[in-house]
């Protein structure tokens, strides 16, 4: 494995956080920029630079020196751009134009760009593949294909090794508390009922080291893995009904689990999602490994050492 120096950007976030962690044990040099100062992984052993993305000054400073970009910084929730577009967009849209710039001055060897399966939009076909069909329902996903659009551009244009990585919803330890799983933890250690906004939207989970080992593997694929976007997905659908009840049983929380939703029979819909991952098992080599299961056990086992007593998110 190369043992250059890798560039994290949001390595401050969630994903971002175990993939310097992971660097970091297998021994290789590592610098985080983030948005705010602040410690990244293991005291003294990762460079840390505070900077914005949308400042192209601050991103080549940060370029320096670096074989390997990981590009996971920018604004990861929907809510937050609905809330603020304009912000949003230019942090991701900006933002990775001026890491994709400050990449190819430096010469770095390759640029690993996380993207998401929501620049699929509502599925026309079920599993989503990479064949599918870009189609935006959110400003949110209209800035992460802004983002591919950008770095495949720059491929091309430029030849730029860079890949781009799909996942569908990502959840483990450190995952911010408005997300649906985060959600249903923290009230099921609370012993309170649980309460979440709708049990039938059906979705592919994906465990955080699952992300982080197709992260590296990425950076390390070999040519016929450049300029191509991968799907990554465990390719099945669980519910957020079959989510509680896991996660009740997980917790001891006597809440009476809900009843499955009824299967209406329509695949084709916004509240069903998932994909395959067959093109990322085939250039990439990387399949998930950590079963939903052994995943929110560890979900549940971080949150009852980090929040002791269960917490309730906002």
């Amino acid at each position: 494995m190369d043992r250059g120096l890798a560039l994290v950007t949001g390595a401050g976030g969630f994903i971002g956080s175990h993939l310097v962690d992971r660097l970091v044990a297998l021994g290789r040099p590592v610098r985080g920029l983030r948005r705010r100062a602040g410690t990244v992984g293991a005291a003294g052993m990762v460079e840390t630079v505070a900077g914005d993305l949308r400042d192209a000054d601050a991103v080549r400073a940060a370029m320096a020196g670096v074989d390997t970009v990981y590009h996971l910084g920018g604004v990861a929730s929907a809510d937050a751009v609905m809330a603020a577009p304009f912000d949003a967009m230019t942090v991701n849209g900006l933002g990775t134009l001026n890491v994709l710039e400050a990449a190819r001055t430096a010469g770095v060897r390759r640029v690993v760009l996380m993207s998401s399966a929501h620049v699929f939009g509502r599925p026309r076909t079920l599993p989503v593949t990479e064949e599918h069909p870009l189609d935006p329902a959110t400003p949110y996903a209209a800035s992460k294909i802004a983002a591919e659009a950008l770095a495949i551009g720059y491929h091309r244009g430029f030849g730029l090794p860079v890949v781009v990585l799909r996942p569908f919803n990502v959840y483990g330890p450190r995952q911010t508390a408005a997300a649906v799983i985060p959600t249903i933890v923290g009230q099921a250690l609370a012993g309170g009922p649980v309460r979440v906004r709708n049990l039938v939207p059906r979705r592919d989970y994906l465990y955080v080291s699952d992300i982080v080992d197709a992260l590296l593997l990425a950076a390390g694929a070999d040519g016929r893995a450049v300029g191509r976007a991968f799907v990554l997905a465990s390719g099945r659908a669980v519910s957020v009904a079959g989510l509680l009840r896991r996660v009740l049983t997980l917790t001891g929380n006597p809440m009476t689990p809900p009843e499955e939703p009824a299967d209406d029979g329509d695949h084709l819909c916004g509240d069903r999602i998932w994909g395959d991952a067959a093109l990322a098992r085939d250039l990439l080599g990387w399949m998930p490994r950590v079963t939903l299961g052994d995943g929110l056990a560890r979900t549940v086992d971080w949150w009852r050492t980090e929040h002791a007593g269960g917490v309730v998110p906002a």
